[in-house]
């Protein structure tokens, strides 16, 4: 039997049973976001089509145009509060010859922690190589 309890005593419970209630707001992925919906027929106005049939599918597509854009717009979002802010990737995660060249002519430092990551700056400034004992 189930008693109603009023808004007061609500107020003055110090416990109540914990419930599970399910939210109806969409699917999520494993990752726990919604799935990407956006579906674009270009990149940089090249049909996608196009590069399916040139390349091949899965097909994976890196936009130097949207990499300098995010680029600039964080550095511009973070210098104006900080302006002695650097940013800096980790070639770990970003080993590309094309995404690294865009990545240092936007002004961004590279994390170096191995031989392989040493030997892939190795052409750059030594002022532009970071690792872990130098921070």
């Amino acid at each position: 039997m189930s008693k109603k309890i009023s808004q007061d005593d609500k107020k003055n419970v110090l416990w109540s049973k914990p419930s599970i209630h399910p939210l109806n707001s969409g699917t999520i992925n494993k990752f726990g976001s919604r799935p990407f919906t956006d579906i674009q027929s270009n990149i940089d106005g090249v049909p996608v089509q196009e590069l399916i049939e040139k390349y091949g599918s899965p097909l994976f597509v890196i936009s130097e145009k949207q990499q300098r854009g995010n680029s600039r717009r964080i550095q511009r979002a973070f210098s104006s509060r900080y302006p002695h802010v650097q940013f800096g990737w980790s070639y770990k995660t970003n080993y590309l010859n094309a995404v690294c060249n865009v990545f240092h002519q936007e002004g961004l430092w590279a994390e170096v922690v191995s031989e392989f990551e040493y030997e892939k700056d190795i052409g750059e400034a030594a002022t532009d190589v970071q690792n872990e004992l130098s921070k």
